[in-house]
């Protein structure tokens, strides 16, 4: 049970972190293109 919740809060995370770093890449590339 605790394993469980435990893998799938980091999983969560990671996939929050993921659409994060993808953001600021479009972000990035929108700033580049000015």
């Amino acid at each position: 049970m605790q394993v469980s919740l435990l893998s799938s809060r980091s999983c969560i995370y990671n996939l929050e972190s993921l659409k994060i770093y993808s953001f600021y890449q479009l972000l990035q590339g929108l700033a580049a293109s000015f």
